[in-house]
């Protein structure tokens, strides 16, 4: 699935232009499913509308998903994102997500976009999806209310958490970020975010302006300096994972790891017993802490 353009935007890097989407989910659709499928050049890859619920969003694909709606963009700047949520109670997994990024005029032609743009909803999942060169966020939660994030990898973007969003659990991701910042939680409280078991990459860990919950974390960057807003729990390090080989992509662990055994039990009590590859958890001991279980 996908659609030409109504025009380019020669004022920003001739972005494409066009309110165009692929899959769309009407208020009070339910019990749908969008499987092996591909939406590419287009606004957006998939809405769910405000009042749909219990859909299922399974193995797609999501690509070069890059026009903006409108090309005044002080009257609509969306667009770029590939999956846009409003409902509730759905569930997203094992889908590719690249390129959903576009020029913007209205932040100083800064990147646009989004592999997840969770403008309301609650009870929503989203587990074993990975998504690279997504514009400004692997997800952005606007109002979202008890979203579960479980055992994603997000090469080279970020998670926001803003004011309204309350209730966002993090289990078992690895965020990729080398040199940039990596989870925004605004007007934070314990009861906006709880982080457990995540690995993240980047020179900037966690940003938040207040209190969350996190635990069983591994933080680094090649300089050993990650910035963190808040003390980090006992069970939280900063120290090098060990990846097989991050230059070659491969962010498996290695054997001598220090992610081996380090996680909480939460994330298999709240239902993830299959890490990314599909490998049970744990295997060992305890959980591995990121995406990839070892032993």
């Amino acid at each position: 699935m996908r659609a030409d353009a109504e025009q380019v935007d020669p004022s920003c890097r001739n972005n494409r232009i066009g309110y165009r989407e692929g899959f769309y989910f009407d208020p009070g659709s339910s019990y749908n499913e969008v499987r092996n499928s591909l939406a590419s050049d287009l606004g957006g890859g998939l809405e769910i509308a405000e009042g749909s619920h219990h859909n299922w969003v399974h193995n797609n694909e999501f690509a070069s998903n890059n026009m903006i709606y409108n090309k005044d963009q002080f009257v609509n700047d969306g667009g770029a994102a590939a999956i846009v949520v409003f409902g509730d109670n759905n569930e997203f997994s094992y889908n590719q997500i690249h390129d959903s990024i576009s020029c913007s005029n209205r932040f100083a032609n800064a990147k646009n976009g989004h592999a997840f743009d969770v403008e309301a909803g609650s009870n929503n999942v989203f587990h074993h999806n990975k998504g690279w060169n997504n514009g400004n966020n692997f997800a952005e939660l606007t109002a979202a209310i008890n979203t579960t994030w479980a055992y994603n990898i997000s090469l080279g973007n970020s998670f926001t958490n803003h004011a309204n969003s309350k209730g966002t659990k993090l289990y078992n991701n690895l965020f990729y970020m080398p040199g940039a910042g990596i989870l925004t939680c605004e007007a934070c409280s314990t009861a906006s975010v709880v982080a457990r078991n995540n690995l993240f990459i980047g020179d900037t860990g966690i940003w938040a302006d207040g209190p969350l919950v996190e635990s069983n974390n591994i933080f680094w960057n090649n300089g050993n300096s990650v910035y963190n807003t808040q003390t980090l729990s006992g069970s939280s390090k900063i120290v090098d994972p060990r990846f097989v080989n991050p230059a070659g992509g491969d962010l498996h662990l290695q054997s001598t790891s220090p992610a081996i055994n380090a996680g909480t039990i939460e994330s298999v009590n709240a239902g993830f017993t299959r890490d990314y590859d599909g490998k049970s958890v744990p295997l060992g001991g305890a959980v591995d802490v990121g995406a990839y279980e070892l032993r």
